[in-house]
């Protein structure tokens, strides 16, 4: 969990504390400095909070809602990821590894400079002296290899190249069948 959403929710459990006991009369001038301590967040989030509140009473229930939707959206994350790994699939960052491992490997087949692999990853290239005078984007060049990773990936569907390796089942080989052109990850 975050740092913003454990705020969050300490400052929505602070302020509900809060309002129960103001409904008991048992406020104090030091109330809320005590619940700030208590729930290890700042007082100005409860003091802003609880202030808010009393001019819109709407306002704890769209902040549960985004608190609930902030802890939803990291087991979300975390359900995903896990479910990624469980199963052996790809995640995005490894295939822009696969990406760049592939074509650096076949730099010599489509003549290329390693900038433009880079460039299609976005990535900063050079030093930043470089970086602040040239801006070229180099589209023609980032198109062809674009294209020719495109054809790549269709000529090994369509060859039907790409076979798991029966003893570990996280390596791969492309085209096992030419040895000019394999590649294990």
């Amino acid at each position: 969990m975050s740092d913003k959403t454990r705020i969050q929710k300490q400052t929505l459990k602070a302020c509900n504390e809060y309002l129960e006991l103001e409904k008991q009369g048992l406020i104090t001038r030091n109330t809320k400095s005590r619940l700030a301590k208590k729930h290890k967040i700042f007082y100005a989030h409860i003091n802003t909070f609880i202030y808010a509140y009393k001019k819109d009473n709407d306002i704890k229930d769209k902040y549960k809602k985004s608190v609930d939707n902030a802890l939803n959206n990291t087991l979300l994350y975390r359900t995903c990821k896990e479910y990624l790994n469980i199963h052996k699939l790809n995640t995005p960052h490894r295939i822009r590894s696969t990406f760049s491992t592939i074509l650096y490997d076949l730099t010599p087949k489509h003549k290329l400079d390693f900038t433009i692999i880079e460039m299609c990853l976005a990535h900063s290239v050079g030093n930043m002296v470089i970086q602040s005078y040239n801006h070229s984007e180099r589209m023609q060049e980032r198109l062809e290899l674009m294209q020719f990773w495109a054809d790549y990936i269709d000529k090994l569907a369509h060859e039907n190249t790409l076979q798991q390796v029966v003893n570990n089942s996280d390596l791969y080989l492309f085209n096992p069948t030419d040895d000019s052109d394999t590649l294990r990850f």
